[in-house]
């Protein structure tokens, strides 16, 4: 425990006890805010879950596979929800893709916990998650398989309290780019 009241301290103490926990720490260069993405983990996880689907995928498409999966992920997304994705995975090209898969009630299939194993979980600092307002960040954010699924801004109480990080969700994170109206 460090004495360090600082908030970049308190982001620093958080990710390795995450790291240490089975979580990659994540690059933030690699975040895609066009998408809301983490690709490389997302990719990642496809194809090695599902290779036989890729492959499919890739010849399909002519070597536009990823960009045009990626992109097919963010309209789910944005279309039915990121729970309801993960959850059901997305339909694209010859076939279903799944992104994440959950813990299974029975080990009996060997693939079904070996796809599980496979799930990657990261955090990563200082996500710009925007690029309409590529200067705001979020301090920390979760991703299962490159697929944001939670936000935090952090607060010690020595800075800045709850109020401030409810303040800040609430006005500098709109769900919609002032600006440009675009989510």
């Amino acid at each position: 425990m460090s004495t360090d009241t600082s908030e970049s301290a308190f982001e620093t103490e958080l990710v390795d006890h995450l790291t240490s926990h089975g979580w990659e720490e994540g690059d933030p260069k690699s975040y895609r805010a066009d998408l809301a993405l983490d690709p490389e983990p997302l990719l990642a996880f496809v194809r090695e879950t599902q290779p036989e689907q890729w492959e499919k995928l890739e010849a399909f498409h002519n070597g536009d596979a990823e960009e045009l999966f990626l992109k097919r992920v963010r309209e789910s997304i944005d279309k039915f929800g990121t729970i309801h994705v993960l959850r059901r995975g997305i339909k694209h090209g010859p076939g279903k893709f799944f992104l994440c898969q959950f813990k299974p009630a029975f080990g009996a299939n060997p693939k079904v916990v070996a796809d599980y194993d496979t799930n990657r979980l990261t955090v990563t600092r200082q996500v710009h998650y925007s690029p309409f307002r590529p200067s705001e960040s979020f301090d920390l954010v979760l991703f299962l398989n490159g697929v944001p699924v939670a936000t935090s801004e952090l607060k010690t109480d020595l800075a800045q309290s709850i109020k401030h990080a409810k303040s800040q969700y609430r006005n500098d994170r709109p769900a919609k780019d002032r600006s440009t109206k675009q989510p």
